[in-house]
């Protein structure tokens, strides 16, 4: 169906609210036979998708992603890793995840804790 005549038929829907997709799929002969197509599930506002920031490095975040740390880092070759953490990352249970996902996956690591939070250069 060409742009123009689809263009008409929504206008002449426009009351309706039916949008151009719709009218393609409903217009055809067989239209009873199709389903409707169906939109995607809906998620809540809270929810956040995995995502990948490239820039100098990659910064990965979201659901889980400590598990893929041993993966990433034997990807790029590592044999060892080293972990720094501020001492209120290590007490709320985050680097728990992370050196729990690097000793499943048997990949050494040092933990440095020592960090001193906004210091005095």
């Amino acid at each position: 169906m060409r742009y123009g005549v689809l263009r008409q038929k929504f206008r002449r829907h426009a009351k309706t609210a039916v949008s151009p997709y719709n009218l393609a799929i409903t217009s055809h002969p067989r239209a009873a036979a199709r389903p409707a197509p169906r939109s995607p599930p809906k998620e809540s506002h809270m929810q956040l998708a995995n995502s990948t920031y490239l820039w100098p490095g990659e910064t990965h975040f979201g659901f889980d992603t400590a598990v893929s740390l041993p993966i990433l880092a034997r990807g790029r070759g590592a044999n060892a890793l080293f972990l720094i953490a501020d001492p209120g990352v290590v007490q709320a249970g985050v680097a728990d995840a992370v050196c729990a996902a690097l000793d499943a996956a048997m990949l050494p690591y040092t933990l440095y804790t020592d960090v001193v939070p906004n210091p005095d250069v």
